[in-house]
């Protein structure tokens, strides 16, 4: 019998897998610094959807006081210019 059933079944993601990522994103993007990947490239490299690696980054770089902020720079994976997540330098003032 054909294993297709497998196929058809939606993944489903629970607030422990989105936590997990959460945290594999900051160490990711942490260990890179000071190179940025746009949010394909860090989708790609962390083996996550990019729905889910947006939201992701738009939950670490929503606020003032984020982690994260958006850049317009050059893509140290892909090449392309455009914006992307990167650490913050400090406090803005």
């Amino acid at each position: 019998a054909p294993a297709s059933h497998l196929v058809d079944r939606p993944m489903t993601r629970t607030a422990a897998d989105g936590e997990n990522l959460r945290r594999r994103v900051l160490a990711f993007i942490r260990n890179a610094a000071p190179f940025a990947y746009c949010d394909a490239c860090l989708a790609l490299r962390l083996d996550t959807g990019l729905a889910e690696m947006v939201a992701v980054l738009a939950e670490l770089g929503g606020s003032d006081d984020a982690v994260l902020g958006r850049v317009r720079r050059a893509c140290y994976g892909c090449g392309r210019t455009l914006e992307l997540s990167a650490l913050r330098d400090g406090p803005s003032r």
